[in-house]
């Protein structure tokens, strides 16, 4: 019991300091606040260690999610020393290192997540592409046939042995994998793309020519599925990001992720004139478009990019008359 105390009392001295929030929105310093008080009354009340693991996790991802890296990290130490056997814990810590760049330490924080969930696939992916980027091939090829097991034919797998075997000059071996991978995802572009580059070393400039054009209509390139992160998200109460991220999902065909972010960045921020001009950039219907303009210019009559928007989506259904007052003003 001592033992337990001690460590609850060592986990609160861990904690991080509420950081100057005095920039931020109401909803935010609130959200954070209450999680940090809850993660403190739980450690302070004797709570269960999964308790303190899911309400320090919930904290973690709040900073995460708005960019305080470090105060997250801290959160999710303490989650892990209080719930050692939660794999989601070290898979946080591993996200947080990917994005300082260093991948030899997100190994290692994989690794003891493949160790506690050797069964989800994404931390068997992320820990083949990592091994990869350091040059540790064998791994790497172990890593994605894992993944394989797991999930038969990923692409994203398969893409992976494909540019194993391109390391070493096996076309015929990257061509095998890479067509496995498009015969389940005909629209794949990053498969699209690779295989161009086996097009042009066979000298098949026709068919390369094709992957190319498949790969820019296949458009952006979609990152792989992620269920323990793909959430992080809606926790963010930065408007910008969360426009940022529904115009790549926009760009990605994910259409309801986009239309569930935009949703997010209006309720966040309703009279910001950029999420309507966002808006109007991402959707297909001319006149949709133009009702998204008009709102963006009712926020901010002096836009002037609105009012070319708007130009050009009244040009494009035939009112050259109002499209030229937009362009004048």
């Amino acid at each position: 019991v001592l033992l337990e105390k001690g460590e609850r009392q060592a986990a609160v001295e861990r904690l991080p300091d509420l950081p100057d929030l005095t920039e931020k929105s109401k909803s935010f310093r609130q959200e954070i606040r209450q999680a940090d008080v809850r993660l403190r009354q739980a450690l302070a009340s004797g709570e269960s260690g999964e308790e303190v693991g899911r309400r320090a996790g919930h904290l973690g991802r709040l900073y995460q999610a708005n960019s305080y890296y470090e105060q997250a990290e801290n959160c999710f130490q303490v989650a892990m020393e209080l719930e050692a056997n939660n794999p989601r814990w070290p898979y946080r810590l591993a996200s947080l290192h990917q994005i300082k760049g260093g991948s030899e330490s997100v190994i290692g924080w994989l690794r003891r997540t493949t160790e506690l969930a050797p069964d989800y696939a994404p931390a068997w992916l992320k820990l083949g592409d990592n091994h990869f980027k350091v040059g540790g091939l064998r791994q790497a090829r172990q890593s994605y046939e894992r993944v394989l097991q797991l999930s038969p034919n990923d692409p994203y797998a398969l893409l992976g042995l494909a540019r194993i075997a391109l390391e070493s000059s096996q076309w015929e071996e990257a061509e095998k994998h890479l067509k496995i991978a498009l015969e389940h995802n005909p629209d794949f572009g990053a498969a699209h793309r690779t295989l161009a580059s086996v097009d042009e070393h066979f000298g098949r400039h026709k068919e390369k020519q094709m992957h190319l054009d498949q790969a820019i209509a296949a458009g952006r390139f979609r990152p792989a599925d992620d269920p323990w992160t793909d959430d992080l998200l809606e926790l963010t109460y930065d408007t910008e990001l969360l426009l940022i991220e529904a115009f790549k999902a926009a760009q990605m065909r994910q259409g309801q992720r986009a239309a569930d972010l935009f949703q997010r960045a209006m309720e966040l921020d309703p009279d910001n004139p950029q999420v309507y001009l966002m808006l109007g950039k991402t959707v297909t219907d001319a006149r949709e478009a133009q009702s998204y303009f008009r709102k963006a210019i009712s926020l901010d009559p002096n836009s002037a990019e609105a009012h070319r928007l708007l130009g050009e989506a009244l040009e494009q259904e035939g009112d050259p008359r109002e499209a030229e007052q937009m362009y004048r003003r």
